[in-house]
């Protein structure tokens, strides 16, 4: 899959300056030795009926898209790290964005009409974290706040 997103991407990012690319490349062929990769979509079509079919929340779709895409993120990235595996987040659609979409699309195999929103990449075992702070009372964060 990094492949694809690097040979969409290199005569873009090339076009911005060797720098660029040579700085790029770099994150690219780590993101490429993962052991995997999650990749996460929106389907435009599904967005378009549920604003038809609930007309009243029409225009507040594409942000509970944004909210539900969020929280798939955040629950694959929970879930790799609870099973012990580091994962990182990426949003490269950014990169040649035109370019990685329509290869990605190409891919994996998915409708016109799905739009790339992150991809997770997964791999060796998560590193150590540092150590996890005391818990406030909620008196406490609540006064904070």
């Amino acid at each position: 899959m990094w492949g694809v997103i690097i040979q969409a991407a290199e005569p873009v990012l090339k076009a911005a300056g060797e720098r660029v690319w040579n700085a790029m490349q770099k994150s690219f062929q780590g993101h490429k030795a993962a052991y995997g990769s999650v990749v996460l979509w929106e389907s435009g079509v599904a967005q378009q009926q549920g604003a038809e079919k609930h007309k009243s929340a029409a225009p507040l779709f594409p942000q509970y898209g944004g909210h539900a895409s969020g929280m798939a993120q955040i629950l694959v990235w929970t879930a790799l790290e609870l099973e012990g595996v580091g994962a990182n987040l990426q949003h490269m659609q950014s990169m040649a964005p035109v370019e990685a979409a329509m290869a990605m699309k190409k891919f994996c195999q998915v409708p016109e009409d799905y739009s790339l929103k992150a991809h997770i990449n997964y791999g060796d075992n998560a590193q150590p974290h540092p150590d996890v702070p005391v818990k406030l009372e909620f008196e406490d964060v609540f006064n904070k706040i």
